[in-house]
């Protein structure tokens, strides 16, 4: 009982020291895929959205009917 009263920090470290390292991959993986599903996500509702290429380009055509 004496051990675990000394070592405090060891539930910060929980989630990545499972023991085994499939574990701690599998927690890598979901990390890395989630920022890039969400960084493609934002950068295709930024695109489909303002499309910085059309506005500088030329003015709609619905305007001057």
């Amino acid at each position: 009982m004496e051990p675990s009263l000394e070592q405090p920090t060891d539930y910060s470290f929980s989630l990545f020291d499972l023991g085994n390292q499939k574990t701690r991959i599998r927690v890598y993986n979901f990390l890395l895929i989630s920022i890039l599903m969400a960084t493609s996500i934002t950068l295709w509702v930024f695109l489909r959205l303002y499309r910085p290429w059309q506005t500088c380009k030329q003015p709609p055509k619905d305007l001057h009917k």
